[in-house]
């Protein structure tokens, strides 16, 4: 493979999995500011035996579990460049 196009590689790679982790990294800030753990649903048989504290702890660990996962599937392509470029 060529050098440059090597270099570009690696450093398209880089970005983008560093673009991917920053969002894991910020997901609760994310969560937070947007507002997602109101858009939420909790199952049925779940929200019945649960405190207020708890569905408002539950929604929001949520809502950070979707943003962590979306970031890593960002995060991916990057780190699969990264492979490519540096074997």
């Amino acid at each position: 493979m060529n050098e440059t196009v090597e270099l570009i590689l690696r450093i398209l790679g880089l970005l983008i999995a560093l673009a991917g982790l920053a969002v894991v990294y910020a997901a609760p800030r994310i969560v937070d500011k947007r507002d997602l753990a109101s858009r939420k649903k909790i199952p049925p048989d779940m929200e019945n035996m649960m405190t207020p504290e708890e569905k408002e702890k539950y929604k929001r660990d949520m809502a950070i579990l979707d943003v962590k996962l979306r970031g890593l599937i960002l995060a991916s392509p990057g780190f699969v460049l990264i492979l490519i470029a540096f074997s």
